[in-house]
C-alpha cells in the first residue's frame, strides 16, 4: 500500500466483529480456559479440514473426550458450567461434531472425495452452532454469577 492511502485506511478499517466479541464481556481467570477451549476447537476443525483436503498425514484425536475441546467439556466445562441446562446439549453437539467427522474420513479413506467436499458444509455448519452454544453458555453464566454476585 502507498504511504499516502495509509492514514485513509486506518481511519476507516474496522476490526472483524469475530475478534470483538469478548470486548464487552467480563472475564475472569476461569474464563481464560472457556478462551482456550473455543481455540482449540476451531484448530481441531481446521486439523480435520486440512487432512481431508489436501491429504495431509497427522489426523487429530478423532475421540470425543481426547481431543482438547472435549477435555475441557470433560473436565473445567463440566465442573464450571455442568449445573446449566444448556450445557447437555453442547455435549452432545459435540459429539455430533465428532461422529460427522468419522464419517468424513471414512468416505477420504473410501475414495470419495466429492462425497467428503460436499459434507464438508455439514460440518462447518455443526462448528458455527458449537461455537454459538458456548459462547452463549459464558454470556449467559456470566450474567448469571453477576447476579448472584449483586444480591
Amino acid at each position: 500500500m502507498p504511504a499516502a492511502e495509509l492514514p485513509a485506511w486506518v481511519a476507516n478499517w474496522r476490526p472483524d466483529p469475530a475478534w470483538t466479541v469478548w470486548r464487552e464481556r467480563t472475564t475472569g481467570p476461569d474464563d481464560l480456559a472457556f478462551v482456550f477451549a473455543e481455540v482449540e476447537h476451531r484448530h481441531w476443525m481446521s486439523s480435520i479440514e486440512i487432512f481431508l483436503t489436501e491429504h495431509q498425514a497427522g489426523l487429530p484425536p478423532m475421540d470425543v473426550h481426547d481431543c482438547r475441546f472435549g477435555q475441557w467439556l470433560d473436565g473445567p466445562g463440566r465442573s464450571r458450567y455442568g449445573w446449566r441446562s444448556e450445557f447437555p446439549g453442547l455435549v452432545s453437539l459435540h459429539e455430533r461434531v465428532h461422529a460427522l467427522a468419522l464419517e468424513l474420513v471414512d468416505l477420504h479413506a473410501q475414495g470419495r472425495q466429492d462425497d467428503v467436499v460436499d459434507r464438508l458444509k455439514e460440518l462447518h455448519v455443526l462448528r458455527g452452532e458449537l461455537i454459538s452454544k458456548l459462547r452463549d453458555l459464558l454470556g449467559r453464566g456470566a450474567q448469571l454469577i453477576g447476579a448472584a454476585r449483586r444480591v
